[in-house]
């Protein structure tokens, strides 16, 4: 038997539960090439067969777990050598909060994920629809996990409008069909008065421009 190591890892270590997806065992000195028979099993389970993907990597594709557990996952070359792994499966979270849910078209940024459990995956991603990756649609960011219940995603330049951000763990999407986030147009103004107050603060300051959206108006001081 032979147990990972450094150059013999599983990835993702860890799956969601109530999912089915594939694991891959990554080796980094072995030749997967020379044998075409492998077969994966769970917990002592009849075994089922592996998919060879390139000569350092074989897939396997674990059951479904609908509680949080830790699984054995034993690989079989050539009904001989077995390599042994331990995967863990997660509980999938729910999204708390999006902030902010409006972000400003044409513009790159990011925006923050509040989950209801710790983040317990190897590969966070963010992504959004849309017709085109030049509209910011379509395309898949990796996510800085914040801290343990908390990703940042950034967010493409795109036209105005609404699109669906989806967050993804080990690949299972906590969000379902996506939560909804808005583009608005950067607001224009012309002036603002008045100038100057007092250090004391508190100087009430009106914004003069064409046209403001009556929701989402923030002002924000620098300096």
């Amino acid at each position: 038997v032979v147990r990972a190591t450094e150059s013999l890892r599983l990835v993702p270590q860890s799956l969601a539960t109530g999912a089915i997806a594939p694991v891959h065992v990554v080796s980094l000195d072995r030749d997967f090439s020379v044998t075409s028979v492998f077969e994966c099993a769970v917990d002592g389970a009849a075994p089922t067969p592996g998919r060879y993907v390139s000569s350092s990597v074989v897939e396997c594709t674990p059951p479904r777990a609908d509680a949080p557990t830790r699984a054995v996952l034993q690989l079989v070359i050539h009904h001989a050598q077995e390599l042994r792994f331990s995967p863990s499966y997660f509980e999938i979270p729910a999204v708390l909060a999006v902030a902010p849910d409006t972000v400003t078209s044409r513009q790159a940024g990011t925006v923050l994920v509040s989950l209801s459990a710790a983040v317990a995956a190897d590969v966070v991603y963010c992504s959004f629809d849309g017709s085109s990756d030049e509209e910011g649609g379509g395309v898949t960011f990796v996510t800085r996990v914040v801290d343990e219940a908390t990703v940042e995603c950034p967010v493409p330049a795109h036209a105005d409008g609404t699109v669906m951000l989806d967050v993804s763990l080990n690949g299972a999407s906590v969000t379902g069909q996506g939560v909804a986030l808005t583009f608005v147009s950067a607001p224009l103004f012309d002036s603002s008065y008045p100038l100057f107050g007092p250090v004391s603060g508190a100087t009430v300051l009106h914004i003069y421009g064409p046209e403001f959206e009556q929701d989402n108006v923030f002002c924000r001081f620098r300096g």
